[in-house]
């Protein structure tokens, strides 16, 4: 069993996770979406859709958009937003 201090050390090693505006987190227009990127994930348990890299608000109450697309889109093998 886990105890209340384990648990908050825990939580203090949760990755950071960027904004939208910082990302530039946007309805795309394209073939690259959120749903094709490698940092777009469905929990399983209740559906509700993640970006290892960006939460669309504070409160996490919102899921990722799969139509939606950020700078950092990549399909895993490279990043077609990235400035050369």
């Amino acid at each position: 069993m886990i105890d209340f201090g384990t648990y908050e050390r825990l939580l203090l090693n949760h990755p950071f996770k960027f904004g939208p505006d910082e990302v530039g987190y946007r309805k795309s227009d394209s073939d690259y979406t959120c749903a094709n990127c490698a940092h777009f994930y469905t929990r399983k348990l209740d559906g509700f859709t993640v970006c290892e890299i960006m939460r669309p608000s504070e409160e996490e109450i919102e899921s990722v958009d799969p139509r939606w697309v950020c700078d950092f889109q990549n399909d895993g093998d490279e990043y077609p937003f990235q400035e050369e």
